[in-house]
């Protein structure tokens, strides 16, 4: 009925269930009820990896590039950091860590440091990411002595923060139709 009729998910459940087989495994020892009914209890099947965020499909963060196109400020630094998510799956934190020497031109490469394994990870620089972030850099991004690649558009100019970042991309794709599940 839980799931049914109010919705919730099965991992909510799973939890509730858990929760319940404790309180009648004590209930059991104290001769509350009659024993096995713990047992009785069945839980929901969940599966590898249901709890992971769905991300938007392919014609989605299209359409959000699109959107970025132009010569505004902040056209220009949002698409190159849109286009970090998209092609090489970073998180918000990789993307804030960048720094301008994370980025071997000549080689081609984009060095990023990996919160999880904790050490740095090298991959082919793709063409369309790094003309965004040239781009970026050349035109846009202001001469000051921070070493991170992403900074704020208005003064006071600092590194730019991870709520920043969600509040970019959340804000264009509320933008969009709004037809995105997650």
């Amino acid at each position: 009925r839980k799931g049914e009729r109010d919705a919730y998910a099965r991992t909510s459940i799973a939890h509730y269930v858990a929760t319940l087989r404790v309180f009648f495994r004590y209930a059991e020892q104290r001769g509350w009820c009659t024993r096995g009914l713990a047992a009785a209890i069945m839980s929901p099947r969940l599966f590898a990896d249901e709890g992971l965020p769905k991300g938007p499909s392919w014609d989605d963060v299209q359409r959000l590039l699109t959107n970025t196109e132009g010569d505004q400020p902040k056209n220009i630094r949002d698409r190159a950091i849109i286009m970090l998510f998209a092609v090489y799956g970073m998180r918000v934190g990789e993307v804030r860590a960048l720094r301008l020497e994370d980025f071997n031109w000549e080689k081609e490469l984009i060095c990023v440091t990996r919160p999880k394994p904790r050490r740095q990870q090298s991959y082919p620089l793709s063409y369309t990411v790094g003309e965004a972030i040239l781009r970026y850099v050349r035109e846009v991004r202001p001469r000051v002595s921070y070493r991170e690649v992403f900074l704020t558009l208005k003064a006071p100019i600092r590194p730019i923060g991870s709520g920043s970042l969600y509040d970019l991309v959340s804000e264009r794709l509320q933008a969009m139709d709004g037809s995105l599940k997650h």
